[in-house]
């Protein structure tokens, strides 16, 4: 292996173990849910444990795709085993029965259904190439929109159209009823006022703090009757900004 190359590699296996205990502090001090808190923890003993399956490692993106359902795998297997311990797992079909009768609400990564003026969801992971994304995000949406609170619940086994068993996340919201969809405009101001700057469309960055806010269309970005924004289900992620 060429020197250079080795010196590369051993910075990036530095860089992946600063991913694990990257996320703000104050968004960490702000998670008041202990099971929200140790699931993050589980996740990042994965990633600590196999470093090699650290996105740092590889920039290219096929790369980390093929990777995902790997790391997904051994990430599911650790917290089944902390969930199952600690009561925390779920009866899928009654969520599923529960979801087909409110009309099997679902978009890119939620199945959906809302009972006593409450949103539950189920998530497939589609967005995340680790549970340990999916847990940041839960985190930093909850300190960024805490209007729009999450509460994680626990874990479900989901098998779908003939696909293997998944071990899918379950959070709570509280259903809010809104009047329209936000413009980009409204949006935008928002977000300028916590500190970011939108990219294109309806993503946006902040660079001092290294977060991605992305998918921020008027469908996840609500008005209620009293002039409030509501955001609802953003992608939010950590990066490197100053690419």
């Amino acid at each position: 292996m060429n020197p250079d190359d080795a010196d590369e590699k051993d910075r990036n296996y530095r860089s992946a173990d600063r991913r694990f205990e990257r996320l703000p502090q104050g968004a960490e001090q702000a998670n008041g849910q202990e099971n929200l808190r140790t699931a993050l923890d589980v996740a990042r003993r994965v990633h600590r444990a196999n470093p090699s399956l650290s996105p740092a490692i590889y920039p290219d993106h096929r790369e980390i795709w093929r990777l995902s359902e790997e790391t997904k795998e051994l990430e599911s297997q650790a917290l089944y085993e902390w969930a199952d311990a600690n009561r925390l797992s779920l009866d899928a079909a009654e969520f599923t029965r529960l979801w087909f009768e409110s009309g099997c609400i679902e978009g890119g990564e939620n199945q959906v259904f809302s009972a006593s003026g409450v949103a539950y969801k189920r998530n497939n992971l589609a967005f995340h190439t680790s549970y340990l994304e999916y847990f940041e995000r839960l985190i930093l949406h909850n300190w960024l929109f805490p209007d729009t609170y999450y509460t994680f619940l626990g874990f479900m086994w989901v098998t779908e159209n003939e696909e293997p068993r998944q071990w899918r996340p379950v959070v709570f919201q509280k259903a809010f009823r809104a009047v329209r969809g936000a413009t980009r405009q409204e949006t935008e101001a928002e977000m300028n006022r916590l500190g970011f700057t939108r990219r294109y469309e309806d993503n946006y960055v902040n660079a001092d703090l290294n977060l991605f806010v992305d998918d921020l269309h008027d469908q996840n970005v609500l008005i209620d009757a009293t002039g409030e924004l509501l955001i609802f289900d953003p992608v939010i992620y950590l990066a490197d900004t100053s690419e």
